[in-house]
C-alpha cells in the first residue's frame, strides 16, 4: 500500500487487521501520533517525514511476530526515548533508518543481532555513550551513518572534558562504501587500520551496486526500495569524520582507499603534512581538509587529483607556492584562505622567490621517523650488551682468582700496597693542611 507524499493528516492506529499487506509507504504526508499497529507478515514499513511522536518500542512486538521484516525507515520524525534492546528478533532486517529524531541514550548491544543488514542510519539523534563492540557482526553493513549524535562521549572526571576514539574494530565491515561520524565527540587519532576498508580500496565496485544498493530486493518490494523513496541512498563512497576534535597526522592508510569519492575531515585538531601518497585517490571529487593545523607545502601529487571538483584547504598552517598545475590553481581562493605562509596562484599574495615550493614536511616527518625508531631500538640494545660485558668480565675476574694461587696472591700483596698507599697519602695531605690551619691562626 502506497499512499505516500499526499498531504494525508490525521492519526494511524492500526494496520493489523490488514492481513495480505507486504508493504505500507506512507511517507511524506503529515500524520501524527503514536507508530501504528501493523500486519504480522509486512516485510517494508516507511514511515519517514511525517510527525510520528512517542516511542519506537511498538516495533518490537513486529520484530517478534515476524520473521521476514526487512525494511524499516522512521527517518524524518519526532520519536524519541530510548533505541529497545529487543533487535535480536530483528535478524531478517536489511535496511534501518532512524534519522533525524530525538532518540537518546546508548545504542543497545542487540543491534549486532542484524546479520543481514546492509544500511544503518542513526544520524541526528541524540545517541551517546561508546559504540557497542557488537557492530562487529555487521559484515554485511555498507552503509552506516552515526553523524550528529553525542557518540563516543565521556567526562573524564573533574574535568568536564569528553574523549572517545574510533573504535579500530569497525575496520572488520570489509564491504562498508559509507562512514559517516560527522559532527560527535571523537578524539585521539585516525586509526591506522583504515584500509581494511576493503570494499573502499576497489576501483572495480560495480556501479550499480553503488548507486542502486537495494536491487536485489526490489523483485518483492518494488515501491519501497525505489531510489525515489530513500532519503539515504547511496550514490558516492565516503568517509565524513568531520567536526569532531580528531587529531594527530592524516595516516597514509587512508589513502589506500582508491575509490573513495568524497573524503571530509575538516574542523578536527589534524596536524603534520598532507600525505602525498594522496595522489592515488583518482576517483576523488570532494575533498575537505579545512579548519585543521595541517602544515608544510601542498603536495604537488595532488595535481593527480583528476576528479576533484571540489577543495577546501583553508584555516590551516600551509605554506609555500601552490603547486603550478590547472587542476590545483583553478580553485577558488577561498579553498585556500587563512594560511598565513601559503603564496601563488589563485592567491593574490605572490611568492617573494617563484622557485620556492615550500618545506617537504612530509620527506623530514618520515626521516624523523626511522631516526627515532633506530633509537629505540639501538640504545635499549647498547646497555643491554655494555651490562652483559660488565658481567662476564666480573665473573672471569673472581673465577681466575679463586682457581690459582699465585695470581690470588699476587692480587692480595697489591690490594695491600695500595691500601697502605691510600694510607700514607691521607696521612700527608692531611699534615700539610694542619701546618696551613696553623699558619693562619698565628698570622
Amino acid at each position: 500500500m502506497d499512499l505516500s507524499n499526499n498531504m494525508l493528516s490525521g492519526k494511524i492506529s492500526d494496520f493489523s487487521s490488514k492481513p495480505n499487506l507486504l508493504v505500507l509507504d506512507v511517507s511524506d504526508n503529515n500524520f501524527t501520533g503514536p507508530i501504528p499497529h501493523i500486519s504480522s507478515i509486512l516485510m517494508s514499513l516507511i514511515l519517514r517525514n511525517n510527525s510520528f511522536s512517542g516511542p519506537i518500542s511498538p516495533i518490537c512486538e513486529s520484530l517478534v511476530a515476524n520473521n521476514s521484516f526487512s525494511f524499516l525507515d522512521l527517518s524524518d520524525n519526532v520519536l524519541s526515548g530510548p533505541l529497545p534492546d529487543c533487535w535480536k528478533y530483528g535478524e531478517s532486517l536489511v535496511v534501518l533508518n532512524l534519522a533525524n529524531n530525538n532518540l537518546s541514550g546508548l545504542i543497545p548491544a542487540s543491534i549486532g543481532c542484524l546479520i543481514h543488514l546492509k544500511a544503518l542510519g542513526l544520524d541526528m539523534n541524540s545517541f551517546s555513550g561508546s559504540l557497542p563492540s557488537s557492530l562487529k557482526y555487521l559484515t554485511d553493513l555498507f552503509y552506516i551513518n552515526l553523524g550528529n549524535n553525542m557518540l563516543m562521549e565521556k567526562y573524564l572526571p573533574g574535568s568536564g572534558k569528553a574523549f572517545g576514539e574510533i573504535p579500530s574494530r569497525l575496520s572488520q565491515l570489509k564491504h562498508l562504501l559509507a562512514l559517516d561520524f560527522m559532527g560527535n565527540h571523537l578524539s585521539g587519532t585516525i586509526p591506522m587500520c583504515a584500509d581494511n576498508f576493503f570494499a573502499m580500496a576497489r576501483i572495480d565496485t560495480e556501479p550499480s551496486y553503488v548507486y542502486n544498493p537495494y536491487k536485489i530486493y526490489t523483485e518483492y518490494l518494488p515501491q519501497a526500495l525505489s531510489m525515489s523513496k530513500i532519503s539515504y541512498a547511496l550514490p558516492f563512497t565516503r568517509v565524513d569524520l568531520s567536526m569532531n576534535q580528531l587529531s594527530g597526522e592524516i595516516p597514509v592508510e587512508l589513502t589506500r582507499l582508491v575509490g573513495l569519492m568524497i573524503l571530509n575531515l575538516s574542523h578536527n585538531n589534524l596536524s603534520g603534512a598532507i600525505p602525498s601518497t594522496i595522489g592515488a585517490l583518482k576517483d576523488l571529487e570532494s575533498l575537505d581538509l579545512s579548519g585543521n593545523k595541517l602544515s608544510c607545502s601542498i603536495p604537488p601529487e595532488m595535481a593527480d587529483l583528476t576528479s576533484l571538483s571540489y577543495l577546501n584547504l583553508s584555516y590551516n598552517n600551509l605554506s609555500g607556492k601552490i603547486p603550478s598545475t590547472t587542476q590545483i590553481q583553478g580553485f577558488d581562493p577561498s579553498s585556500f584562505m587563512k594560511n598565513e605562509k601559503l603564496c601563488g596562484h589563485p592567491l593574490k599574495k605572490a611568492c617573494s622567490d617563484p622557485l620556492y615550493e615550500g618545506p617537504q614536511c612530509s620527506i623530514k616527518t618520515q626521516q624523523n621517523m626511522e631516526l627515532k625508531d633506530q633509537d629505540h631500538y639501538e640504545l635499549p640494545s647498547f646497555y643491554i650488551s655494555m651490562g652483559i660485558g660488565f658481567i662476564t668480565a666480573i665473573w672471569v675476574y673472581w673465577t681466575v682468582l679463586l682457581l690459582n694461587e699465585s695470581w690470588r696472591e699476587a692480587y692480595l700483596k697489591l690490594l695491600d700496597k695500595v691500601v697502605e698507599q691510600i694510607l700514607v697519602t691521607a696521612a700527608v695531605s692531611g699534615a700539610r693542611l694542619r701546618t696551613k690551619l696553623e699558619k693562619l691562626v698565628s698570622r
